[in-house]
């Protein structure tokens, strides 16, 4: 589902567009979402930036549990840069890892 979202959207992005992506920050979610990024913009650079909840949407229906938090990915155009906050994602053998 993931892949068919970025995949139809791709099309309507002008080369000079910023991709920016708040996802969840559970360990399926971080290694698929920069996967199918890359996939589709290999010569993009991937940068994230990863936030704790103290305080979840959910708990407003109730549900109490830890959450993992949420992560930001920025993909931006080659030309530009992003805030010093955000870390640079790279691959190492197939395996992400953070620089």
């Amino acid at each position: 589902m993931l892949s068919g979202v970025f995949e139809a959207t791709k099309p309507l992005l002008t080369d000079d567009a910023l991709i920016y992506i708040r996802t969840d920050s559970r360990e399926f979610t971080l290694n698929t979402t920069p996967a199918v990024v890359r996939k589709l913009w290999p010569e993009r650079r991937v940068y994230w930036r990863a936030e704790a909840h103290i305080v979840s949407h959910t708990m407003l229906f109730g549900d109490h549990e830890p959450k993992p938090g949420e992560t930001d990915i920025v993909v931006p155009p080659m030309r530009l840069t992003v805030p010093e906050y955000f870390s640079e994602l790279s691959h190492d053998r197939g395996d992400l890892i953070f620089v």
